[in-house]
C-alpha cells in the first residue's frame, strides 16, 4: 500500500469514526433533552404553586361579589337599586369568574402526568363549570330592568341560584384536587 493510498485510508477511517462518533453524541444529547413524562407529585407541586399565586385575588374578588349582592339585597329592601349599584355588582361577579378562569388556564397549561391526567382533567372541568355558571349569574343582572324592582329581585334570586349551581361543581372540584394530593382549589 503506497503512502497516498494508506492516508486515504487513515482519512475515511477518521471520518467513519468522526461520523459515528457525532451520531452517538446527538442520540445522547437527544435522550438527556427529551421531555420526560411529569410525576404526579411534580404537576401538585408546580399547581399548588399556581394556586398559591391566585388565591389573594380569588379571595378578593370572590369577597367583593358577596359584598356586591349583598348591596343589591339590601337596596331592595328599601328602594330600587341604583343602576351603578348592579353594574358593580355584574363587574364583580365577572373579575371573580374571571380569576377562577385565569386559575384554570394556568393549571391546565400545566403538562399533565400520564398516570392521572383523567382525574385532573374532571377536576379541572369542574372548576370551569362552577365558573361558567358565574358568568351566567353576570348575564342575569344584565338583562334586569333597574327601574322595576319585580325585575332586579327576579333577576338577583336567578343570580343566586347560578352562584348556588356553582357550589356543587367546586366542591367536587376540591375532592378531585384533594385526592390528588393538592392543597389548594
Amino acid at each position: 500500500m503506497n503512502d497516498d493510498a494508506h492516508e486515504s485510508h487513515i482519512k475515511r477511517n477518521i471520518a467513519w469514526a468522526s461520523g459515528i462518533l457525532g451520531t452517538m453524541i446527538a442520540i445522547v444529547s437527544l435522550y438527556l433533552t427529551w421531555p420526560r413524562p411529569m410525576s404526579l407529585d411534580e404537576w401538585v407541586s408546580r399547581a399548588n404553586s399556581v394556586c398559591d399565586q391566585d388565591a389573594g385575588n380569588i379571595t378578593s374578588y370572590g369577597t367583593s361579589m358577596w359584598r356586591g349582592i349583598g348591596t343589591v339585597w339590601h337596596d331592595l329592601l328599601f328602594r330600587i337599586p341604583p343602576q351603578d349599584d348592579i353594574n358593580k355588582l355584574i363587574d364583580e361577579i365577572n373579575s371573580f369568574a374571571g380569576v377562577e378562569q385565569k386559575l384554570n388556564g394556568d393549571l391546565e397549561r400545566i403538562p399533565k402526568p400520564g398516570s392521572r391526567q383523567s382525574e385532573i382533567k374532571k377536576m379541572l372541568n369542574e372548576q370551569a363549570a362552577g365558573k361558567d355558571e358565574l358568568y351566567k349569574a353576570a348575564a342575569q343582572l344584565i338583562s334586569a330592568d333597574a327601574a322595576d324592582v319585580a325585575s332586579v329581585e327576579n333577576s338577583l334570586r336567578a343570580v343566586n341560584a347560578d352562584i348556588a349551581a356553582a357550589g356543587p361543581r367546586w366542591k367536587q372540584a376540591k375532592t378531585l384536587s384533594d385526592q390528588l394530593g393538592m392543597k389548594c382549589t
